[in-house]
């Protein structure tokens, strides 16, 4: 049985509720959507359904700001106070560590992800009171770390971080089902509406983070046509790709994080990143040597990625040559 048909099957077989693609040397082996993108109306997924992808989209944060650095507009060791002079409590902390969770601030630090529709602007909330909540230098996960990227990305492009990441990003990759804009993702009609635990889940997050991966929605086959810009150097030159993809901070004995990507010590060619919102889990995974590619996308919170682990597990028993799981 060769690859699509047992991935095919075996996804079937546990239930998976989203959509995949599984991509090798520039050929896609399998884009198909399994279960229902809206409960009540019993509508179907397939390949083009859109989904929130969460913490996928840090890298699409991470490739702004190198995108601006290329441009001579700041640099990564910049510090934060040239840009958001108000965060008087992380002064002299870098945009590096920013971009690698180093900077000790805490995950979600004026980020409140129950609220529906909160649109106040990043840089009207409290900022002056944001001090390091850990150490510095060491791996501590923080969306507001992600947030504030976001901000430095709007004023120094002078445009809303949406904007230039649909002008900068998608739009020359013909990405069009990829966005930032919860206008456009509210009239969506093939969309995978959110649910954990079999209850609706939906909510229409705060905007002014979308650099953290509040409302970013794409489908497989857009991710899969950046992965492919990636790959070609057309989304950003070497220099950035490297520090895209180097492990900069260990977060365990095996793994670190790069620029938006979690990249393995032993295997830097393995790069990666999970994401999870209310309503959505999804997981974007390439391998460079083999040049393969697995991207899972679910609305569903809590076991959305159940199966996937399945098919991961399966892969590196039956196909270790298209990844190294």
């Amino acid at each position: 049985m060769n690859l699509a048909a047992w991935a095919d099957q075996l996804l079937e077989q546990h239930g998976y509720n989203g959509s995949i693609l599984l991509a090798s040397h520039d050929e896609i082996l399998i884009s198909k959507g399994y279960g229902l993108a809206n409960f009540e109306t019993r509508q179907v997924i397939n390949k083009d359904t859109i989904f929130k992808i969460a913490s996928i989209a840090k890298q699409f944060t991470a490739a702004s700001i190198l995108k601006l650095q290329e441009k001579g507009l700041l640099h990564v060791e910049d510090t934060l106070s040239k840009y958001v002079p108000e965060c008087k409590g992380l002064a002299d902390v870098t945009i590096h560590e920013l971009l690698t969770h180093s900077s000790g601030l805490d995950e979600d630090a004026l980020i409140d992800w129950n609220v529906n529709e909160d649109r106040r602007p990043l840089h009207t909330l409290a900022l002056h009171t944001v001090m390091p909540a850990g150490a510095r230098g060491k791996y501590r996960y923080s969306n507001f770390g992600y947030a504030l990227l976001g901000l430095i990305v709007e004023r120094l492009s002078g445009q809303p971080y949406e904007a230039f990441i649909e002008k900068e990003l998608f739009a020359p990759f013909g990405m069009i089902r990829t966005g930032g804009r919860m206008d456009v993702l509210r009239h969506e009609a093939n969309m995978g509406l959110g649910y954990s635990r079999g209850e609706r889940a939906w909510k229409e997050d705060i905007p002014s983070h979308n650099s953290a991966g509040s409302i970013v929605y794409s489908a497989v086959e857009d991710l899969y046509r950046w992965d492919r810009a990636l790959h070609l150097g057309q989304a950003a030159n070497q220099e950035s790709l490297k520090a895209m993809f180097t492990p900069h901070v260990r977060i365990d004995e095996e793994r670190s994080y790069g620029y938006g990507w979690v990249v393995y010590q032993e295997r830097p060619h393995i790069r990666y990143h999970n994401g999870s919102l209310s309503g959505y889990s999804c997981t974007m995974i390439r391998d460079a040597k083999s040049d393969s590619v697995l991207i899972a996308l679910s609305n569903l919170a809590d076991t959305g990625m159940q199966p996937i682990e399945a098919l991961k597990r399966g892969l590196k028993e039956h196909y270790p040559e298209f990844m190294q799981l």
